[in-house]
């Protein structure tokens, strides 16, 4: 799972008002024109409350006058979709470098794919119908649009509390015909040859079997803390080669996304 980290390398210390270090990607690519800025945690005074540089075209930067004799600091940088992971901090009296990794995230809760250097937000891409069938009640979706996760590449991103909490994975099951659906004059029949996606179930033996709503591999998702939100990604082999529907218990418009391979 590609989570698009950028490491940045600190140094400081009392005897030495100064922190500098580098901004770069995963893979060591310099960031450049990039603002980094330091924000004082505690009492201090006007001129190094709040400090800061732009990172040359080696991904370099340097701030000098901060009190680190008196307060630490919190590290920021311009970019609202970076979030500071690992050591956002820099320490009071600080004397050994800090690395502190930032991820890509979005500037705004939500969810989002993954993809490389890129986060695109996701978008909804199916309706969701009720029907009967032998006379078990049952959903299943009217597709319009899905999204294809590629393994080792793409990860489905997570932000926020309700993103988390609010959200599951649901099954999604080609089933074929020929099925009748409904009762009476309102029967539906899906003819040979075609089929529908069911929602939690699929039919076996001419009746409806029930699918539970599945859980993403907790070895293979990586979560971040922040505050009071969170972060979550779920890599391409998180859950069961498959389709599935992403959706609140309220929603009528489900996220649908093929984990694996497509299932087209």
């Amino acid at each position: 799972m590609r989570l698009l980290p950028f490491a940045l390398l600190l140094t400081g210390g009392c005897s030495s008002p100064v922190v500098e270090g580098n901004l770069t990607d995963a893979a060591g690519k310099p960031l450049a024109g990039m603002s980094v800025a330091i924000i004082a945690d505690g009492p201090v005074g006007m001129t190094c409350q709040k400090l800061g540089a732009t990172t040359d075209d080696a991904g370099h930067f340097r701030i000098e006058g901060p009190c680190l004799a008196e307060t630490s600091y919190t590290v920021k940088t311009n970019d609202d979709a970076l979030w500071l992971s690992e050591g956002g901090t820099v320490p009071k009296g600080n004397a050994a470098p800090l690395k502190v990794v930032a991820v890509r995230a979005g500037s705004r809760e939500g969810l989002y794919i993954a993809s490389g250097d890129e986060l695109t937000s996701l978008r909804t891409g199916a309706d969701l119908r009720e029907s009967t069938l032998g006379g078990a009640p049952f959903q299943f979706v009217l597709k319009s649009k899905n999204v294809h996760l590629v393994a080792g590449t793409d990860s489905i991103l997570l932000n926020g509390a309700e993103a988390n909490d609010a959200y599951h994975f649901h099954p999604v099951t080609w089933t074929p015909g020929p099925l009748t659906l409904g009762d009476g004059d309102a029967a539906l029949t899906v003819p040979e040859g075609s089929g529908i996606w069911m929602l939690d179930a699929t039919v076996v033996a001419g009746a409806l079997q029930p699918k539970p709503v599945v859980t993403p591999d907790p070895s293979k998702v990586r979560t971040i803390a922040k505050d009071a939100s969170k972060l979550t990604w779920i890599p391409a082999d998180g859950l069961a080669e498959g389709r599935y529907a992403l959706f609140r218990d309220s929603d009528r418009r489900p996220y649908l996304i093929d984990f694996g391979k497509s299932q087209e």
